[in-house]
């Protein structure tokens, strides 16, 4: 059975601008901030980032989007700055929302509100 084809013309393209955001930059976590995150393992990771950095070997820090979004950027530029990590990967909507950020000081649209605000119609279907 295909699927439905989607109308694209039934979209409502936005600018940037003009999206309405669940975060903004003024929300971003400062390096200086006590540090609200727990995990049992936590300081056993601080202490092999240490020996890998005394070592002088690599400290890869690997992440999405949600580092990001949930405004901890300020945290990882300070761990490249002090050279507690040598490297970052991170996945293509870590760099949307770091644009976004940089660009107009916001960002993580409300995708459920512009969902709900529909209409959506497969050709042929009913609303999504």
């Amino acid at each position: 059975m295909p699927y439905p084809q989607f109308d694209r013309s039934l979209l409502k393209p936005k600018p940037l601008a003009e999206r309405a955001h669940d975060m903004t930059r003024e929300e971003m976590i400062s390096p200086d901030a006590p540090c609200a995150f727990t995990h049992p393992t936590i300081d056993l990771l601080a202490d092999r980032l240490r020996a890998a950095k005394a070592a002088n070997a690599a400290r890869l820090m690997m992440i999405g989007a949600h580092v990001i979004k949930t405004g901890c950027s300020r945290i990882v530029i300070e761990m490249l700055k002090r050279g507690e990590l040598s490297l970052i990967a991170m996945n293509g909507a870590c760099a949307i929302h770091d644009y976004e950020l940089a660009r107009i000081g916001a960002t993580t649209e409300s995708v459920a509100r512009y969902i709900s605000e529909g209409p959506v119609r497969p050709v042929g279907g009913d609303r999504l």
